[in-house]
């Protein structure tokens, strides 16, 4: 490709108007995996390393593991090796406990940085920023395991709700817990979870409980995470994900626009009702992204129109792309793909 000329600040200025519009519209929020790689949680590449080094099958489950991490040392990529490879169900329980124990290994580092200080949450300044305006609530969707939005709601002095009841030991309910349902209604940060959490478990009733503060779970039970490959789709239909999953379709379906945040658009519960309303109804779209992948391309292309704006990392700056700019164009100097210099380029923080 050609080499692409810095931006015009007539230009620059009308990128930002185009992502303050966003913001100021309250968006909901999408969360991938960029997001929290950003704050310390592992992403694919390393969660592939980690199965490997801590996964041990039986011996009914060796030749199978032999196809699965072979697939993996080539694709570095849970995903396609999980649609590619059938796995069998008790080596999947392997897998997903794996996962689950490197990912809170993660959020529990992440949530002792917050505490102490040491870390802080660019989202949480979002929050900030969005509650600024009347509205109640906001909606956060993601396909993260981790709890970044939750800790980044809790560290805005917001309340955050994610189906479950209050306590030690929560419950799923599906709707909002009884401190919402008094006249004066906390501001509130909705987060549906569609893929599950590393607080989830399930027992052998199929009965889901979120036990918060477990570092280690009791063996009856079993944690709940929805990995990609052939049974992901039937899991979902079951509770507690549909309901979630109905609660996040109507997070996107009045959405005012959408602001989402290292998201791959390569999930088949978010992304088609995202595009339908970005192309029908031509709500304002920003994404951010370190390197924007296949899915967020293909969404450009379908969703092409003036209030859609895409940035993601390049050398010396940032590729911002537009209607206007299909194939790009360089904003020297500046990191407005990542979210704590968005937030400062376009006035979202004090």
């Amino acid at each position: 490709m050609a080499a692409i000329a810095p931006t015009p600040a007539p230009e620059y200025e009308a990128l930002l108007s185009l992502a303050q519009a966003c913001v100021s519209s309250v968006p909901t929020i999408v969360l991938g995996s960029g997001a929290s790689c950003a704050v310390g949680i592992r992403g694919m590449e390393p969660l592939a390393q980690y199965l490997q080094a801590n996964v041990t099958p039986d011996a009914s489950e060796q030749e199978t593991w032999q196809v699965f991490t072979s697939s993996l040392a080539h694709t570095r990529d849970i995903e396609a090796t999980l649609q590619e490879v059938n796995v069998l169900p008790s080596l999947l329980d392997k897998i997903i406990a794996a996962t689950r124990a490197m990912v809170h290994e993660d959020d529990y580092s992440l949530f002792g940085r917050l505490v102490d200080g040491t870390s802080t949450l660019p989202l949480a300044a979002l929050f900030t920023h969005l509650f600024r305006s009347t509205h109640p609530s906001i909606t956060v969707i993601t396909t993260n395991y981790d709890r970044m939005a939750e800790y980044a709601a809790n560290h805005a002095r917001q309340g955050f709700e994610v189906g479950f009841s209050d306590g030690y030991v929560r419950h799923f309910q599906g709707g909002f817990t009884a401190v919402r349902s008094n006249r004066h209604t906390p501001r509130t940060v909705e987060v549906w979870k569609v893929h599950g959490s590393v607080d989830w478990f399930t027992d052998h009733n199929g009965v889901t409980v979120a036990l918060p503060y477990a570092h280690e779970y009791p063996s009856s039970l079993k944690p709940l995470l929805v990995t990609p490959g052939v049974n992901k789709y039937a899991r979902t239909h079951q509770e507690p994900f549909r309901t979630i999953l109905q609660k996040a379709d109507a997070g996107l379906s009045t959405a005012r626009g959408f602001l989402c945040v290292g998201y791959g658009f390569n999930d088949e519960h978010i992304e088609p009702k995202l595009v339908q309303r970005a192309t029908s109804q031509q709500v304002p779209v920003v994404i951010l992204a370190k390197t924007l992948r296949p899915g967020a391309k293909d969404f450009l292309k379908k969703c092409a129109h003036d209030k859609v704006v895409a940035l993601e990392e390049c050398e010396g700056g940032t590729r911002a792309f537009t209607c206007q700019h299909s194939d790009g164009v360089i904003l020297s100097g500046v990191s407005l793909w990542d979210l704590p210099s968005f937030l400062k380029e376009i006035g979202a923080t004090t």
